[in-house]
């Protein structure tokens, strides 16, 4: 028999529980702000401080607080490292010393969705959100604005966003946690699998090619765990939606002409001249350039967080396209997540990602197979973040990274939990 559509609250309702909730929740409400979404985690932060103040360690498991620790020193510590010597040494410290922000609030994220009934509801208020700024979006392309006012211009889909490049990023990372809603964990009623294809056409009508290519990873990370890690019966739901999303984002791309004017040159530039290929990558060919010669000038500890464009004009070469600008310009950070981690926090960087990795890994291993299946999409959303193919914002300090650093902690949350009906669950999620 399939299963009802959960009540989001029910009759008994807990609202010291709910106000808790609700405080984790509003990050991604927030999210569409310049920089508000700053204020959730700063309010989590310091009830994290009362907590810990009045109860130490013991409002959480050790297992929680362990991985949560750990997994936050493989970033922080190079950062610290990195700062010794900045090249940037004001900004570098005030990036580094606010980044325990992102420990804190993990500590009051893993308090609060210990609770089974919290837990639930972070999984579908988010997936709701995601679903309003979709809907919000196709609005604004087919009206001309949306529901805040925003208009359409006929470049590229902002939605919610308004201003802001975030809309497709933001999508593409919640595309694993609206697949497994609808697919495996069944939350919401069948008909709302049309959001995973409404969520491509406007990703694709954003324009912006990272987030395609974070849509393609997230699309094939989250097949793989299909495949290999669920088994065979949500195999067949997933590839028929893959499909279908498939056709719809195809069928869209081929007729409308921002899409097409945005894709067709960077890959007619594949056959042309490196010159052509440049200018459709935005250039960032000698950002990456000057990255490397960052690193190797720097090759320990880098130039510090966000030094990055401090430093560049003393490693740029004497033809590069941004120096020779009037008035020249110097790039904000890499425009490659692993390029970044090189020039600005040098060896001891990369071997803080590269640690990131294998704890991240080892924690799902090691979790509960039921909990597992629970926190995957969430830390899916965190890993096609930090995957190596990203070419867009910040690592260290951008509202990204704090999307991913929230994601990651609900993830981690789901993962180090687990519900007293675990053991009469079928993988899927479905009862037994």
């Amino acid at each position: 028999m399939e299963r009802k559509t959960p009540v989001l609250i029910g009759k008994d309702i807990d609202w010291r529980l709910l106000g808790v909730t609700g405080l984790v929740i509003s990050f991604q409400f927030m999210l569409p702000s310049k920089t508000s979404f700053n204020l959730p985690v700063l309010a989590m932060a310091l009830f994290a401080i009362a907590l810990t103040w009045r109860h130490g360690t013991q409002f959480l498991t050790r297992k929680a607080w362990q991985w949560l620790v750990v997994l936050f020193a493989c970033l922080w510590f190079p950062m610290i490292v990195a700062a010794l010597d900045a090249v940037d040494g004001s900004r570098t410290l005030i990036v580094t010393s606010l980044y325990p922000r992102f420990l804190l609030a993990g500590l009051f994220v893993l308090w609060v969705l210990q609770n089974e009934r919290a837990r639930r509801w972070v999984t579908l208020a988010a997936f709701y959100l995601v679903a309003l700024w979709t809907v919000d979006a196709l609005v604004q392309y087919v009206v001309g604005w949306n529901i805040l006012g925003y208009r359409y211009d006929s470049g590229q889909l902002r939605g919610v966003f308004g201003p802001k490049y975030r809309l497709g990023l933001s999508l593409a990372m919640f595309l694993p946690l609206v697949l497994d809603v609808v697919l495996r964990q069944r939350l919401v009623h069948r008909a709302w699998s049309l959001l995973v294809p409404a969520m491509l056409v406007v990703i694709a009508l954003t324009l912006h090619r990272n987030s395609w290519v974070m849509s393609a990873v997230a699309l094939l990370l989250y097949s793989a765990f299909l495949l290999f890690y669920v088994g065979w019966r949500p195999r067949l739901r997933g590839v028929l939606a893959g499909v279908f999303a498939g056709v719809i984002l195809v069928g869209v791309a081929s007729t409308q002409s921002t899409v097409v004017s945005r894709f067709s040159p960077a890959f007619n530039a594949l056959m042309d001249s490196p010159e052509v290929l440049e200018a459709q990558l935005g250039q960032r060919p000698d950002i990456w350039r000057t990255a490397i010669r960052m690193f190797e000038g720097n090759l320990m500890n880098g130039v510090g967080p966000r030094g990055f464009r401090t430093a560049y004009e003393e490693h740029a070469v004497h033809d590069d396209y941004w120096m020779n600008l009037d008035p020249p310009q110097t790039p904000a950070h890499p425009h490659q997540i692993f390029l970044e981690i090189a020039a600005e926090t040098g060896v001891v960087g990369i071997a803080g990602y590269i640690a990131l990795w294998l704890v991240l890994g080892l924690a799902f291993a090691r979790a509960r197979r039921p909990s597992a299946l629970r926190a995957a999409p969430w830390l899916l959303g965190f890993v096609i973040t930090v995957f190596p193919t990203n070419i867009s914002k910040a690592f260290y300090s951008s509202a990204t990274a704090s999307l991913a650093w929230w994601m990651l902690l609900v993830g981690l949350a789901f993962l180090t939990t687990s519900d007293a009906a675990d053991d009469t669950r079928s993988d899927d999620g479905a009862t037994a």
